[in-house]
């Protein structure tokens, strides 16, 4: 494996807030990050096609995990919907001179999933609220 190469699994997941950081990434199936930006429409007059202009910045946020009862009061805490905190995302881990993702979010809350036959899990998902900064470890 080339030295940029790296498994999910490796990932480091952590939620901070007012009231302390909850490391997210020990039970987590799936982690999600889509950056967006508004489009502002700029079509007028005899323009035939539509033009647009870059606006504001955006994103969202969603991770999948394991349900853990040990764990449930203060996830249910710290990601109550509306909760205002930080997200740190390390996709390979926390090696110096690994990249970093800090994105200032409100947590739009959890989604539990009790399947028949499966584990139980916990959907949560985070609106951006501020610049994402990229940096290294």
């Amino acid at each position: 494996m080339a030295d940029n190469e790296y498994l999910g699994s490796a990932a480091v997941v952590k939620w901070i807030t007012s009231g302390g950081t909850l490391t997210l990434q020990t039970e987590y199936r799936v982690w999600n990050y889509t950056p967006t930006i508004e489009l502002v429409d700029a079509t007028a007059g005899a323009d035939g096609n539509r033009r647009r202009i870059n606006s504001f910045k955006d994103g969202s946020a969603r991770l999948t995990m394991l349900d853990q009862t040990s764990a449930a009061l203060a996830e249910a805490t710290a990601l109550v919907e509306g909760q205002i905190g930080t997200i740190t995302y390390q996709p390979s881990g926390t090696a110096v001179g690994r990249l970093i993702k800090t994105i200032p979010a409100i947590s739009q809350g959890m989604t539990y999933n009790s399947p028949y036959a499966d584990v139980v899990s916990i959907d949560i998902a985070w609106q951006q609220n501020g610049a994402r900064v990229d940096g290294t470890n």
